[in-house]
């Protein structure tokens, strides 16, 4: 019938026949200068530096400014953002209020887009210029969602909430406003990798989703609260806390009284039909490079089960599949060991890519056109219409 409808009904009604892009995949919509995805090599490129380097050599704060800025800041220059970051984390008594108004077994996701969306009517920034206005919400918004999320993982066990310190970087501010005391240098260091690693990945589908609301010239807060919605996705940003309860799971299953091999569990899997969460990746045809480099903290950090767990169902989906792990396949493991609950695995990565978040809308504010693609008709073909009393 599909068929009938384009070689018949499209012409007559002067509709031409398109060739659909499921997924928009493997489509250029427009051109950016924040990241490259090279999937056949597994390599990403932030703003021209390699990500590996930037989570060796770099800071969460000093890769915010480069994706902003397309350019390492100045001492002074990062000492100054990270300044105002710091300051911009405090969350006003009314935010906090907010907070303690949800029910505690609300969904983390929905209580950082709801409170990042009320905030934007708690702030009502001054007539700067719309440029300044913009440069000051970035900020708010980058800060506030990195207090909301421990903010929030405190409130809902009942504790009551922690003010950032000013002495503290955003991940040393994160696992100190959750856990309530200093986290070790080595832990700080750990988070402030994951969050470089998560900081921008091309026209993904929150940041795309940013973009789209962007180009009807909404404001910031309304484009990254979209894409905190498309984050939720168990697809997109929940995948992490999936593939950890699966390994999770898996290492069990294998240790019982009557234990099944892990290999013959993915197996089974696969003869289901099962998708193996945090493996395979739509644009990476070889390991993701992200992957690699926290796979490094799991390995020291991850129970030496659970590590060896995943590594054979790496090795399984190899061999049999030719798909390989993606970022959330072993990050998942390395924040419950720096005691990061499960339920804030992917509002961390909203704390992470937020930043990309506003790269990208920035950068479709600069060259605007709005986001407006089409889908082919498959409907019914032209009819008449048919009174009620006669239908």
């Amino acid at each position: 019938m599909r068929e009938f409808y384009i070689a018949v009904a499209f012409p007559l009604l002067g509709v031409s026949v398109m060739d659909v892009k499921k997924g928009l995949e493997g489509l250029v919509v427009d051109v950016t200068r924040k990241s490259l995805v090279d999937g056949e090599n597994g390599k990403l490129v932030i703003c021209g530096y390699d990500i590996a380097e930037l989570c060796e050599k770099s800071t969460f704060e000093e890769s915010i400014f480069l994706v902003w800025n397309e350019r390492l800041p100045t001492k002074s220059e990062l000492d100054s953002l990270s300044q105002r970051l710091t300051a911009e984390m405090q969350l006003s008594p009314p935010m906090v209020g907010l907070l303690e108004s949800f029910p505690v077994n609300a969904n983390p996701m929905d209580v950082l887009r709801t409170a990042l969306s009320a905030y934007a009517v708690f702030h009502i920034p001054p007539p700067k210029g719309i440029e300044k206005s913009r440069a000051d919400a970035a900020s708010t918004i980058v800060g506030q969602i990195a207090s909301l999320v421990p903010a929030w993982g405190r409130i809902s066990r009942g504790t009551a909430n922690i003010a950032p310190r000013g002495d503290l970087s955003i991940a040393g501010n994160f696992l100190y406003m959750l856990q309530g005391s200093e986290a070790s240098k080595e832990e700080t260091r750990i988070l402030d990798e994951a969050l470089i690693m998560h900081i921008d990945h091309n026209l993904n589908a929150s940041t795309f989703t940013a973009r789209v609301v962007a180009s009807t010239m909404a404001d910031l807060y309304g484009a990254v609260t979209a894409g905190i919605a498309a984050l939720k996705g168990p697809l997109h940003g929940g995948a992490n806390e999936k593939a950890l309860k699966e390994l999770q799971d898996i290492w069990v299953n294998a240790n019982q009284a009557y234990p099944q091999p892990v290999e013959q569990q993915v197996l089974d899997k696969l003869a289901r039909k099962e998708k193996i969460m945090g493996i395979g990746h739509r644009e990476y045809k070889v390991k993701d490079p992200r992957s690699s480099i926290i796979e490094e903290h799991a390995k020291r950090l991850a129970p030496a089960g659970l590590y060896q767990t995943a590594k054979t169902v790496e090795e399984v989906m190899v061999r049999e599949r030719g798909l390989y792990p993606n970022v959330d396949f072993f990050s998942g493991m390395v924040y419950e060991a720096l005691g990061i609950p499960s339920a804030l695995f992917t509002p961390l990565f909203a704390v992470s890519r937020a930043p990309g978040w506003i790269a990208h809308v920035q950068e479709q504010y600069a060259d605007n056109r709005i986001i407006r693609p089409r889908a082919e008709y498959v409907g019914e073909p032209l009819r008449s219409y048919v009174p009620i009393e006669k239908r």
